[in-house]
């Protein structure tokens, strides 16, 4: 089993330009992470609704933000060096141009920064010699984490000494089909009408396309349909997504969307 430890930092870090975390939140996470460990789960921690990640100006504010997202991930991979493969790394939830025209779908300068991000986050864990850190998992995002072709297309992957970097996942979301799973317009599923399976199923050929036949696997780091009163449609549409996502290989993390 997977736990994913959704985690907001920047309340607990310092603003004095340090970007210092607070020693007493780390050792509470830990916490949170031994109480998987205990039950040998996996354990994917990630820094998830960072303001200063989802910035207006990420496509030219990258760098600086890069400073911060270096700082943040060198603390943790030295707090958590000792935790073995049980635990992975996903250096950024949905990072995007927050509270702009193009949040969610981004322009190519927006792909670039999104992509300059992981290789810091890349660069960072790895230059840590300490623990597991070496050969640790690590996820990365495209933009917004969004699963569309194109932003999928767009995914540079990171390197290390001029190679492809080692034990790489990349991360998607899926909220499809969207009017069943996050709007109040569709409240019924059918695994047998292809207008409610069709995005669904064009997400995995696509995942198969661009990763997975080149051995780079994927984990659909958020899935979910929200609440409607309608749990015997959400148990349907659960259930095509778990289908799809085993024949696939690909495991899903289920999101409580309210």
């Amino acid at each position: 089993m997977i736990q994913f430890v959704f985690l907001t930092w920047y309340k607990h870090i310092s603003d004095d330009g340090s970007y210092t975390i607070n020693p007493e939140f780390i050792n509470r996470v830990k916490e949170v992470v031994d109480y998987a460990y205990a039950e040998d789960m996996f354990v994917i921690l990630n820094i998830h609704h960072e303001e200063w990640v989802n910035s207006k100006t990420l496509d030219k504010d990258y760098e600086k933000i890069g400073e911060e997202l270096a700082s943040v991930w060198m603390q943790l991979a030295e707090a958590f060096a000792d935790y073995d493969q049980h635990l992975i790394f996903e250096g950024m939830n949905e990072p995007r141009m927050a509270g702009t025209s193009i949040e969610w779908g981004g322009n190519q300068d927006g792909y670039e920064a999104v992509n300059y991000l992981n290789q810091v986050f890349v660069n960072t864990v790895r230059r840590s010699e300490s623990g597991y850190n070496q050969e640790r998992c690590l996820m990365i995002p495209g933009y917004a984490a969004s699963n569309s072709e194109n932003i999928m297309e767009s995914i540079a992957i990171p390197t290390v000494d001029g190679e492809a970097v080692n034990n790489l996942i990349i991360s998607v979301h899926c909220y499809s089909p969207y009017n069943f799973c996050l709007s109040d317009n569709q409240t019924t599923f059918d695994p047998n009408n292809s207008a409610d399976t069709a995005d669904i199923d064009r997400m995995f050929s696509n995942i198969q396309k661009i990763f997975l036949d080149k051995g780079i696997p994927v984990v659909v780091g958020e899935t979910s349909a929200t609440a409607k009163n309608n749990v015997e449609e959400r148990e349907k549409w659960a259930f095509y997504m778990g289908s799809k996502a085993a024949a696939y290989g690909v495991p899903i993390v289920i999101w409580d969307n309210g």
